[in-house]
């Protein structure tokens, strides 16, 4: 419909201009030393409409050539953009399948490129935790906060369940108290906190998270008393 309303407005301007350079008789005179000449002013109205016409299109072009390098630059960078958003998709989802091995070649890639630095490394420790490499884990780990100081917290969590997972307890709690430091109250910590403090037998601070952990309505009231009791503590308190 819109296309159809310019076509008409084109349409009845051609009309208009045709019926006013029949009915217009007008000469435009040019008088230079020596010389005088009469030009009929539709002749002149064409010449100089078609001469702004010209200028405008080498304008343009001027401007496009000029611009082609940025347009050519862009180009590239929205491509990057959207292969390391598709490489980002397939590393989480081969995590979620279980190919950590994909994964961690996939993000190691990412973080070469440039692409999201600290989350491509955040990723591939995530990928050498679970295939049990904790040398490449830390190594990832400390790549991802020197690439990105807001990945600290990330990388101090996935720190500390590493060593839970190698019984190395006593680290675990060590980093997680760096984190608390860091991040305040962090739900996710205190209840890994609470099993590494078990595993060392601190019945104390088991008491002290649990506690914790219920006053933030993480813990329900009855496996607090239980815990409490020390007759259970569930491998992931809820």
């Amino acid at each position: 419909m819109k296309g159809l309303f310019w076509v008409l407005t084109l349409f009845a301007l051609a009309v208009a201009l045709a019926l006013a350079t029949h009915l217009n008789e007008s000469y435009v005179v040019l008088v230079l030393p020596t010389y005088r000449e009469e030009l009929p002013l539709n002749l002149v109205v064409t010449i100089l409409a078609g001469g702004f016409f010209v200028l405008y299109l080498l304008l343009r072009g001027v401007a496009l050539t000029t611009s082609l390098p940025r347009r050519v630059r862009g180009f590239r960078e929205r491509r990057q953009r959207e292969k390391a958003a598709g490489e980002f998709d397939d590393v989480i989802r081969l995590i979620l399948e279980g190919r950590y091995g994909q994964a961690l070649k996939k993000a190691g890639a990412a973080h070469a490129a440039g692409h999201s630095p600290g989350l491509a490394a955040m990723l591939a420790a995530r990928s050498a935790q679970r295939l049990h490499e904790p040398l490449q884990q830390k190594e990832w780990l400390e790549r991802a906060v020197h690439s990105d100081p807001k990945m600290r917290v990330a990388a101090l969590m996935l720190e500390a369940e590493m060593l839970f997972e190698t019984r190395r307890f006593e680290e675990s709690v060590t980093v997680l108290r760096s984190l608390h430091e860091t991040a305040g109250v962090h739900i996710a910590a205190l209840q890994l906190e609470l099993r590494a403090q078990h595993a060392c037998g601190k019945r104390d601070e088991v008491l002290r998270i649990a506690r914790l952990l219920e006053k933030h309505d993480a813990l329900s009231p009855e496996l607090a008393r239980l815990i409490e009791s020390g007759e259970v503590l569930p491998s992931n308190p809820v």
